[in-house]
Parts: C-alpha cells; structure tokens; sequence
C-alpha cells in the first residue's frame, strides 16, 4: 500500500453525511491510500462496519468505547459497563473484519470521574476491549 494511511479517523461522524463522497475522493487525491475507522460510541458500530464495506480496501474498522461517553455532548460521563454492552456483539460477531480495537484507553479526568469506582470500571472496560 503506497500513500499515507489515516491511522484515526471519526469518519463516521455525522457531520461527513452530506458530502463524504466528496470527502472521500479529495482524500484520494490527497495521497491517502487507507482511513482506520474508530468508534467513540456503541450507536457509531453499524455506521463504521457499513462504511468498511461502501468503501472496502480503503476504510477499515475499528471499534470499542471511548472512556468518555457523552449523549448529548454535554453530559459527558465515564463509561459504564452498559455503554461496553451495546457495541461488545458488534466487536464479536466481526473479529474477523477489525483491524484494531478503537477507540478506548483511560481517561481519569476528574470532571468526568466520580470516584475510585468509575476508575475501576473504565479499567475493567478497556482490559475487556484488549
């Protein structure tokens, strides 16, 4: 594969919805020969698997949950085992279609952290996402 590969890319947002085949395209021309998907939130999984196919042998899937949830953006929160529950099918039934889980880590913040016991669970998500 010759080009750069956009190794992080929220090309599922919906802000891309109206022109992301002009997107597409520019970014071809550009000199990107590869975008990596990556979710932030479970209702993202459909939409980044969907687009992997539109768009096969150049968008490629990564799923998994962000350790900051927000739904609306601003009530941002830490991840909750449930959040984890939504997109974990999605990740299972397409193993074999991922190249990377994404996009997950740790984000101990204290706006977003309640406690000792969000600490936890965002560690117990993100060692159940690796």
């Amino acid at each position: 594969m010759e080009g750069y590969i956009d190794c992080h890319c929220h090309i599922s947002a919906d802000e891309f919805d109206k022109d992301l085949d002009e997107v597409i395209t520019r970014a071809k021309e550009a000199g990107i020969s590869a975008i990596i998907a990556v979710a932030e939130f479970p209702p993202e999984a459909p939409k980044i698997l969907s687009l992997s196919q539109k768009y096969k042998g150049f968008i490629f899937p990564c799923l998994g949950v962000h350790p900051v949830q927000a739904e609306p953006p601003d009530s941002q929160r830490s991840v909750t085992f449930e959040d984890l529950g939504q997109v974990e099918p999605d990740i299972i039934d397409n193993v074999e279609k991922l190249v990377g889980i994404g996009e997950v880590g740790l984000d101990f913040t204290p706006f977003y952290i309640k406690g000792d016991s969000d600490k936890d669970v965002q560690s117990q998500v993100f060692a159940r996402q690796i």
